[in-house]
C-alpha cells in the first residue's frame, strides 16, 4: 500500500471514530458529548393565523448551553391549550373551531410558545355536479352545488345564484349572452329548449364554479318505472325510481323529478319522491308521470306485519373523527326480510359525546365518531327497534390510498376514486365519502365532492391532473394522478353472472369498454345505458338503469332467453350477451 494511501485509510479511521463517539452522546435534550444542556426553546412562527379546518405547522428549536443551536421538532412534547386546536407529535396543528390556542413546545426543563388564531371557515371552491351532462329535448337536469370549505363542505345548492348561457361546442361562451339552449331556476333546476350548450354557473360570496350542459335534438320516447320492491308486508317502507329514455335510447333518472301517485289504499306514496308504504292487504298501481309521459307498477301488499328490526353491522368500532354507515332490515310475520334504505327509519345515539348519528339527507344512518368510548345505536321503525353497538376508538390516521392508482381515461368517461384511510392501530376505513376531494387541474378533470357521488372525476379535456383526497379533522391527505387522453370507445363486452336465473332472481351484468391500449369497467358510468329485451324477448327479464341502485343487474320475469345489452350513450357503439331465465 503506497504512503498516500495509507494516510488516506488513517483520515478516514480518525472521522469514523470521531463520529462514533459523537453518536454515543446522551439522550433527552442533550445530543452532544459534551455535557452541554438545553437552555431555551423557540417555536416558529411565533404568531400565526388560520381559518377553520387548516392546519399549521410549528418548528421547534433548541439553544443549548455550548451555543448550538438545533432543531427538535419531532423531540418536544407539543400541547394545545385549547381542545378546539388539535396538535400532533410532529408539531401539525389543526384548527377545529374559531378561537385562540397558546401551542408550547416542551422538552427536559425548558419550553417555547407561540400563539395561534383560528377564524371562521373560507370558501375556497363551488363543486357543480353532475359535470358535462347530457339531456334531450324537454328533459330537465337538477344540478347541485356543492361548497369547498377549509373545514369541509356543504350543501349551496339553495343559496348560490345560477345562471345558465350558451356556449359553442368547445365550451366558450356566445356572445352577446343568452339562454337559447337551456334555462335554471333559483333550485340549479335546468330545463332544456333547444339543441346545443350551456354553461351552468353557480356563484356565491365571490366564488364561481360550472359545469357543461348538452342538450341532443333527442325528445321524450317513454318512462319506466322499478322498486325495490314490486311485494312487501303491512307497513314495509319501498322506494319506487322512474327512468326516462329518449327517441335515441338514452336514460335519464327522474324519480324526484315525477309526479306519483297510488291506484289503492292499499299503499300510499310520497308525490315527490316515490317513497311508498304497505298499508293494507291488496295490490296497488303506483305510477309516475314526467315530461306527458306515464308509466306505473303494481305493489303487492301481503297480509303478514312486520315482527323485527335488525340494525346492520350490529357492532362496529371506528377511529374519532371518522364515520360507519348503519342500515336496518325488517322481517315479517311470514319470514320474509326486506332491506332498508337508510332514510327509511329514525336512528338515535345514546352517547352523543362519543358519537352523533344524522337523520337528514344526504347521510341518514351515518354515525360520525366525536370521542373515544361506546355508544348504543338505535334504529326505530314504528313500534319496532332495535340496536347495534359502536366503538370510537383514539386510532390517528397515518396516510390515505387512492384507487385507482396513475389511471388513465378518456374525455367524458368518469373515474370512481375511493379513499382508504390507514390508522395508527393497523386498522383501515373506507373515507371516500368523508374527506374532500381536488384536482389540481379542472380543466382536465373535475372531481366531485357532492355526497352522492364523492370521488366521481369526470374526464373534460386532454391532459394530466393530481387527484387529491384531504381528511381535514386530521390534516392527512393522499393524492394519485390521473391522464386524461384521446382514446375513443371501440367495442364493449358483456357478461352477466350467472348467466343462468330462475325467474325472480337476479344476475349482475358488467360492460367492459374497449379504449384501445387499456380496457375500463364502465358498468355504472353515466354514459352506459342498460337494456333487456329485443325482438321476441320482451318482458323476460328487467335491467337496472337508476344510478342509485345497481346498474346492470337483471331480474328474471319470465322463462326464455333475453338480450341484455349495453350502449354507450354517444354514437352506437354496444356490446350484448344472452341471459337465460329458467
Amino acid at each position: 500500500m503506497g504512503e498516500c494511501m495509507k494516510k488516506l485509510v488513517l483520515i478516514l479511521m480518525t472521522i469514523l471514530l470521531i463520529a462514533y463517539v459523537a453518536g454515543c452522546g446522551g439522550g433527552g435534550g442533550n445530543d452532544d458529548a459534551s455535557s452541554a444542556t438545553l437552555q431555551s426553546i423557540t417555536v416558529s412562527p411565533s404568531t400565526a393565523s388560520i381559518a377553520k379546518g387548516q392546519s399549521q405547522q410549528f418548528t421547534a428549536t433548541g439553544t443549548y448551553s455550548d451555543g448550538t443551536v438545533k432543531i427538535i421538532t419531532t423531540q418536544v412534547t407539543w400541547s394545545s391549550d385549547n381542545a378546539s386546536v388539535t396538535i400532533g407529535s410532529n408539531g401539525l396543528a389543526i384548527g377545529a373551531g374559531v378561537g385562540g390556542a397558546n401551542i408550547t413546545a416542551s422538552l427536559d426543563d425548558a419550553s417555547g410558545t407561540a400563539s395561534l388564531a383560528v377564524t371562521a371557515a373560507i370558501l375556497t371552491d363551488i363543486d357543480v355536479e353532475p359535470q358535462v351532462p347530457i339531456i334531450s329535448l324537454g328533459l330537465t337536469q337538477q344540478f347541485t352545488a356543492t361548497g369547498i370549505y377549509t373545514d369541509g363542505n356543504r350543501d349551496l345548492t339553495n343559496v348560490v345564484t345560477w345562471t345558465a348561457f350558451d356556449t359553442d361546442s368547445s365550451g366558450n361562451l356566445l356572445t352577446p349572452l343568452a339562454s337559447t339552449m337551456a334555462t335554471i331556476d333559483s333550485s340549479g333546476l335546468a330545463t332544456s329548449v333547444s339543441a346545443g350548450s350551456s354553461l351552468i354557473t353557480a356563484t356565491y360570496n365571490g366564488i364561481s364554479g360550472n359545469s357543461n350542459l348538452t342538450v341532443t335534438s333527442a325528445t321524450l320516447d317513454h318512462i319506466t318505472v322499478t322498486a325495490d320492491y314490486l311485494s312487501i308486508a303491512i307497513g314495509v317502507p319501498d322506494q319506487f325510481y322512474a327512468t326516462a329514455y329518449d327517441t335515441d335510447g338514452n336514460y335519464y333518472d327522474v324519480t324526484a323529478l315525477s309526479s306519483w301517485s297510488s291506484s289503492s289504499a292499499s299503499a300510499t306514496v310520497n308525490s315527490g319522491s316515490g317513497l311508498a308504504m304497505g298499508v293494507s292487504a291488496g295490490s296497488a298501481d303506483i305510477s309516475a308521470s314526467y315530461g306527458g309521459k306515464a308509466a306505473s307498477a303494481t305493489l303487492e301488499v301481503t297480509s303478514a306485519t312486520l315482527s323485527s328490526l335488525a340494525v346492520i353491522p350490529s357492532t362496529a368500532s371506528i377511529a374519532i373523527y371518522t364515520q360507519q354507515q348503519f342500515e336496518a332490515t325488517v322481517t315479517d310475520t311470514s319470514a320474509n326480510t326486506y332491506t332498508l334504505q337508510p332514510y327509511e327509519v329514525a336512528w338515535s345515539s345514546s352517547n352523543t359525546g362519543v358519537a352523533t348519528i344524522s337523520n337528514v339527507s344526504p347521510d341518514w344512518g351515518n354515525a360520525t365518531g366525536a370521542g373515544a368510548g361506546s355508544t348504543t345505536i338505535r334504529a326505530t321503525l314504528g313500534s319496532l327497534t332495535n340496536t347495534a353497538a359502536l366503538t370510537v376508538t383514539n386510532a390517528r390516521l397515518s396516510s390515505i390510498t387512492i384507487l385507482p392508482a396513475n389511471s388513465t381515461a378518456a374525455v367524458g368517461w368518469q373515474v370512481q376514486f375511493t379513499a382508504t384511510g390507514n390508522f395508527s392501530d393497523g386498522t383501515f376505513q373506507d373515507l371516500t365519502k368523508q374527506v374532500t376531494w381536488l384536482s389540481s387541474a379542472n380543466s382536465v378533470a373535475r372531481v366531485s365532492n357532492a355526497y352522492a357521488s364523492k370521488g366521481l372525476a369526470t374526464p373534460r379535456h386532454t391532459g394530466t391532473t393530481t387527484i387529491s383526497a384531504i381528511f381535514i379533522p386530521e390534516g392527512v391527505s393522499g393524492s394519485t394522478q390521473l391522464i386524461v387522453g384521446t382514446a375513443t370507445l371501440s367495442g364493449i363486452t358483456v357478461t352477466c353472472t350467472p348467466d343462468s336465473i330462475n325467474v325472480g332472481k337476479t344476475s349482475q351484468c358488467t360492460a367492459t369498454g374497449n379504449f384501445g391500449s387499456y380496457t375500463k369497467d364502465i358498468t355504472n358510468d353515466v354514459n352506459t345505458t342498460w337494456t333487456a329485451g329485443g325482438a321476441g324477448d320482451t318482458g323476460v327479464a328487467t335491467v337496472v338503469n337508476v344510478p342509485k341502485k345497481s346498474k346492470g343487474l337483471a331480474k328474471g320475469i319470465s322463462s326464455g332467453d333475453v338480450t341484455i345489452k349495453a350502449k354507450a350513450r354517444k354514437g352506437t357503439t354496444n356490446g350484448t350477451t344472452t341471459l337465460t331465465v329458467n
